[in-house]
C-alpha cells in the first residue's frame, strides 16, 4: 500500500488492501487526492502546479505530512504567485489558477486549449499597444497599457516553453 510519486513511495493506512494511488500528492488533483475518477484534466491541474513551482520556487501544496498535503489540495487554494514573486505577469497567473480549479469542469478541457490560452497571451504581450489580456480564457479581450518587454515577458516566454515541453511530454 502506497503513494508512488516521482520521489519516493509512502505508506498510507487508509487505503484497502491492493489499492496504489499513484502520483506525487504536492501535484495531485483533487479529484485524484480523493481517489475519484481521473482524466486528463487531472493531469492539467498537474501542469498548473509545475508552472506554480516555475513561478515561485515552491510547490503549490506544501504540507508537513502526505495526509495534509492531500487535504490541502481538496479544500485550499494555494498562496498568491503575485505574492510570492511580483515578477510574474498576471495573465500568467490567470492561467495557472484555472489550470487549478478544482472542478474539473472549470479547467480547460485539453491541452490544445492551454496552449491556445498560453500562445493567445503571449501574442497579447508582444504587441506594441496591448498588454496581457485579464480574461484568459479569451471571451472578452481587454486591452491594458503596455508592460515593459523585458523580464516580465521573458519570463512568460521560459514558462510557456518550458509547458510546451511538459505538455509533448505528457502526451508521449
Amino acid at each position: 500500500i502506497a503513494f508512488v510519486g516521482l520521489a519516493r513511495a509512502v505508506d498510507y493506512s487508509n487505503l484497502t488492501r491492493g489499492e496504489v494511488i499513484a502520483g506525487t500528492p504536492q501535484y495531485m488533483a483533487r479529484e485524484q487526492a480523493n481517489g475519484e475518477p481521473v482524466d486528463h484534466r487531472a493531469d492539467l491541474f498537474s501542469l498548473g502546479s509545475v508552472m506554480y513551482t516555475m513561478c515561485t520556487g515552491d510547490p503549490p501544496f506544501r504540507e508537513h505530512s502526505t495526509v495534509a498535503t492531500l487535504r490541502s489540495v481538496c479544500d485550499k487554494n494555494p498562496r498568491s504567485i503575485r505574492e510570492l514573486n511580483p515578477d510574474i505577469p498576471q495573465a500568467l497567473v490567470d492561467v495557472v489558477a484555472l489550470l487549478h480549479e478544482k472542478d474539473p469542469a472549470n479547467r480547460p478541457q485539453s491541452a490544445s486549449e492551454v496552449e491556445g490560452i498560453l500562445s493567445d497571451q503571449l501574442s497579447r504581450a508582444q504587441r506594441p499597444t496591448t498588454g496581457f489580456s485579464g480574461d484568459v480564457r479569451g471571451a472578452a479581450v481587454t486591452e491594458v497599457k503596455q508592460r515593459p518587454a523585458g523580464i516580465a515577458v521573458w519570463k512568460l516566454r521560459r514558462a510557456i516553453l518550458i509547458g510546451g515541453a511538459m505538455l509533448l511530454l505528457g502526451v508521449v
